[in-house]
């Protein structure tokens, strides 16, 4: 984290989890930004733990706040590996 601590606090993706929620100023190594209909996802499998917990969950949050917007057009999502078949299975 403090490698890349400048990066995942860019004033982009700060501005849009503060704009997800205005409490929530803790950096992550997974983390989103919306430019011109367009929700571009990072996530965060690098670790040993994977996908934990938390991270699906936001992941999971961040999916359903872009199904009911109408100005989301599309999803960039990037990683290091695919999802687990069983989580896409289970949120299909």
């Amino acid at each position: 984290m403090a490698t890349f601590a400048d990066w995942l606090d860019a004033p982009a993706i700060r501005d849009q989890r503060l704009k997800d929620d205005i409490h929530d100023h803790k950096v992550r190594t997974y983390y989103h930004w919306i430019h011109e209909g367009v929700d571009f996802i990072s996530l965060d499998n690098a670790s040993t733990h994977q996908f934990d917990a938390p991270q699906l969950q936001w992941l999971t949050t961040v999916l359903q706040n872009d199904q009911h917007d109408p100005a989301i057009r599309a999803l960039v999502v990037g990683m290091h590996e695919a999802l687990p078949r069983a989580w896409r299975e289970t949120t299909a």
